[in-house]
């Protein structure tokens, strides 16, 4: 998650410093056409950030604190209830 909020901020930098001039992608035809304006350059975020996720999600590990299965241990047991005629009486 982590990694799509850097990636979706570091584009929206780097369309700011584009739209004020500091940086020129007009040689590259993609970077030209990403940039165009902060509409695109929003999108490629977004779907970038879409695509990012699962793909960093397989490459780290797994993480599983120690006391889950304490924690959850209550919703392991059974419980009769006896049946009522009516709901609320």
């Amino acid at each position: 998650m982590a990694a799509s909020f850097v990636w979706g901020c570091g584009m929206e930098i780097v369309q700011l410093f584009i739209s004020l001039g500091a940086l020129d992608v007009s040689g590259s035809p993609v970077l030209s056409f990403v940039f165009r304006n902060s509409i695109y350059s929003g999108v490629f975020a977004m779907v970038g950030g879409l695509a990012l996720v699962p793909l960093v999600g397989l490459f780290t590990a797994k993480t599983r604190p120690s006391n889950v299965d304490e924690t959850f241990s209550c919703y392991s047991e059974n419980k009769t209830v006896g049946i009522t005629d009516h709901l609320g009486k």
